[in-house]
């Protein structure tokens, strides 16, 4: 500008700086100056539209991107833009035409790809939005002509959270984790990877962890934006059927293109057989640099037999500011209250607890923010504190004629948690860093009342009824780097410190981790990876530590200290563009920590874990997806019972779409089940069957659905993997037939 004031072309780059700060005002002034001095040049135009749209007139930037094209018919990318513009005012097939044309002005543009195909997810035509994606991601290296290597990379990585994100409506969530991955290990610092396995973790076994880590990160490294915060996909601990909540994860399923001054509200409702009822909603909105979001839940059932019913309600309050269009801090507040009997599944159908309630109250307030130094430097930090209040009462007895027997139970507890954790995200161009260390602090006291009485033969009655303080703190360091030094071979090595202090067990412990991801050929990518972990109680169950090495989580649902040591190797295939498959292999052993009572000291028991999956899935029609997986799963105990379970699943899938926007899945599952006992060996062979239908609302306004978990009410018995976890698990089946429906509005 101080060389050659009077030139157009200086004033558009000043405008679009000013725009990547969000300096609106000064950005329309310099795109003003640059269409004063040259009329007929459109990039000032395209600006000028843009800077429109982020102060929240769409219609009046949308008609300046119109200028644009029509002083640039053959620029593929303002074609691009306006095509966006056209779909964020749901002007019907006007941005489909406008993403052609760019198609066929620039073959080598992946843009109009990508954005046709978020189009055609939002129209119910996954299938086809799937194979532009692929298109998309295929001309990712011609992208140079319009940004650098780096943003290139960042482009990959949202384009592999959107592919994802489809992967997941046709029912292929293996394929969609292999992207997430892929999204994650090639730009650490982009917010929509983690967002995104966040959102496919819900549906995994023991993966709660890992899910809450990869929001909080998705979090902390945001933009300001108006995507929703789901209570129900905030929380990490809920007890709800798989499939049966308020709302499901639906990542910018309902969300604009564009970023401006806007408000959404997203309304979702669930009703259901065994007085199951429940709702959702969530508002956000941009002001300027400041975008917030609120949250509510309420969720309540029944359950399929006697004291399994269940009810929760969660708010949230969340509030970030941008500084620059760069920096940014936030704060988070949320609030959960539940009730529950016992809802833990046992094969034995009739082993449960039918007095014990579970009440139990928690706040907790977090306060974060990222730091970005330039294009390839982020700091992101994260401060926790929260407060819980748990009460468990439990009354049994026996009566008979000649013994009389009754116990009674009552545990309280009340715990403060404070943790702080700080992460350095350093990205060149075929390696990134990610190093952090964390503390944690908690403070429990523990009331414990127990009274056994024996009344024929008369005893004594024994009473126990003691308070006790707990204090647990740990504290950890870590780095990883992902190194792509031979072509398509990505190298993952880490090593992480953990000094850990509890009642249960003090330790300090190195844990090494190595992983290898191969790609010899776009279709086919190895996997492998070998690494150690401590399981350490966090806050909100939540970390900045990259949770998985080379698509291998590293974060189960464990008991408090344990050491596990996880390796394992995968392939998956793409066969070429309709059909997927993959396998996966991998072992798990656990030193198992636990502290036993009558002696209060802790014995460490061995348990041997294994996972191994298998898919393929199929796209034989532009409206028809078929996934058939396999999984294996063997988990050896040396404490409790059962000593040895053995669980073979094989779901079958099918998914059809029609572009009215109508959708339908069946889901029939064989489940074959063995648990050996020191004496005795029980198995059950069954199959389930799952259906669902919908209907998307036109204009992208909403979903509405029918569900049937359990179709035929087969009965069965089936043991949960409560007994390897540090929290209850949510379960998988149920013998019972359960029947919903819920609606999604979103404005």
């Amino acid at each position: 500008m101080s060389l050659a004031p009077r030139t157009a072309h200086a004033h558009t780059v000043l405008g679009f700086a000013h725009l990547t700060r969000i300096e609106t005002k000064a950005a329309r002034k310099a795109f003003e100056t640059a269409i004063a001095l040259d009329s007929a040049a459109p990039l000032p135009r395209l600006g000028l539209g843009l800077a429109d749209i982020r102060d929240g007139d769409l219609e009046k930037g949308r008609s300046q991107i119109e200028i644009a094209a029509g002083l640039d018919p053959g620029n593929s990318l303002i074609r691009s833009y306006l095509g966006k513009a056209y779909f964020d005012e749901k002007r019907g097939s006007q941005d489909g035409q406008q993403f052609e044309i760019a198609k066929a002005l620039d073959p080598n543009d992946p843009t109009p790809w990508f954005y046709d195909a978020i189009r055609k997810q939002s129209l119910n035509r996954p299938v086809e939005a799937l194979r532009d994606l692929q298109k998309s991601i295929e001309l990712n290296d011609n992208r140079a002509v319009y940004r650098s290597r780096l943003m290139l990379d960042e482009d990959l990585a949202a384009r592999s959270a959107s592919l994802g994100r489809i992967y997941g409506d046709l029912g292929f969530e293996q394929m969609a984790l292999a992207e997430g991955w892929k999204a994650v290990n090639t730009n650490y610092a982009d917010y929509s990877g983690h967002r995104f396995l966040s959102d496919n973790y819900s549906t995994l076994r023991r993966h709660k962890v890992a899910k809450a880590s990869e929001l909080l990160q998705a979090k902390l490294l945001q933009p300001i934006n108006l995507t929703p915060l789901q209570p129900q996909q905030n929380d990490a601990s809920l007890l709800i059927l798989e499939g049966a909540g308020p709302s499901q994860p639906s990542f910018n399923e309902f969300n604009p293109l564009f970023v401006g001054k806007d408000m959404a509200f997203q309304a979702s409702g669930i009703i259901g057989n065994r007085d199951t009822l429940g709702n959702e909603l969530a508002l956000s909105g941009i002001h300027d640099n400041l975008s917030y979001a609120l949250g509510q839940m309420h969720y309540e059932t029944d359950g399929f037999r006697d004291n399994n019913d269940l009810t929760y309600d969660i708010f949230n309050v969340f509030t970030q500011y941008s500084f620059a269009g760069r920096h940014s801090i936030q704060a988070e507040y949320r609030y959960r209250e539940s009730d529950r009997g016992d809802v833990r599944m046992y094969f034995e159908p009739d082993a449960f607890a039918a007095d014990k309630r579970i009440e139990g109250e928690q706040h907790s307030l977090r306060i974060g923010g990222n730091l970005r130094l330039g294009s390839h430097d982020t700091i992101v930090a994260s401060l926790n504190h929260a407060k819980q209040d748990s009460r468990c009462t439990d009354y049994m007895e026996i009566i008979e004629p000649w013994f009389q027997w009754r116990s009674e139970w009552d545990l309280g507890s009340t715990a403060d948690t404070t943790s702080g954790e700080l992460q350095y995200i350093r990205q060149w161009e075929r390696l990134n860093l990610v190093s952090g260390a964390s503390t944690f602090y908690r403070d429990a006291t523990q009331d414990t009342f127990i009274r056994i009485s024996q009344v024929v033969p008369p005893v004594p009655p024994d009473v126990t009824d003691t308070t006790e303080d707990h204090v647990t703190r740990h504290s950890n360091g870590y780095l990883y780097t992902n190194f792509n030094g031979i072509k398509n071979m990505t190298w993952t090595l880490g090593v992480s410190y953990v000094s850990y202090d509890s009642y249960i067990i003090e330790k300090e412990r190195f844990n090494f981790k190595g992983g290898l991801t191969w790609s010899p050929h776009r279709a086919v990518t190895f996997r492998g990876a070998w690494f150690q972990n401590v399981y350490r109680p966090l806050t909100n169950r939540e970390t900045l530590e990259p949770t998985q090495v080379a698509g291998f989580n590293q974060f189960f649902d464990d008991v408090a200290g344990c050491e596990t040591v996880r390796y394992g190797a995968a392939v998956d295939l793409k066969l070429p563009d309709t059909c997927f498959a993959g396998l996966e292999l991998s072992w798990r052993d656990v030193d198992l920590p636990i502290y036993e009572l009558p002696t209060r000291a802790t014995t460490i028991y061995q348990q041997e874990e294994t996972f191994h999956r298998a898919y393929l899935g199929w796209l034989p029609l532009a409206n028809l997806a078929l996934m058939a997986e396999g999984f294996q799963e063997n988990y050896e105990y040396s404490i409790s019972q059962p000593v040895h379970l053995t669980t073979y699943r094989f779901p079958l899938s099918a998914a059809w779409f029609l572009p009215a926007g109508f959708y339908a899945r069946a889901v029939v599952t064989h489940v074959d089940q063995e648990i050996e006992e020191s004496a005795t060996t029980d198995r059950d062979r069954f199959w389930v069957t799952d259906l669902s239908v919908g209907l998307r609302l036109p204009k992208r306004l909403g979903t509405i659905s029918l569900g049937i978990k359990n179709l035929f009410n087969e009965k069965f018995s089936y043991q949960d993997y409560n007994l390897v976890s540090d929290g209850l698990i949510t379960p998988m089946y149920l013998p019972d037939q359960t029947v919903f429906a819920r609606a999604t509005l979103a404005f």
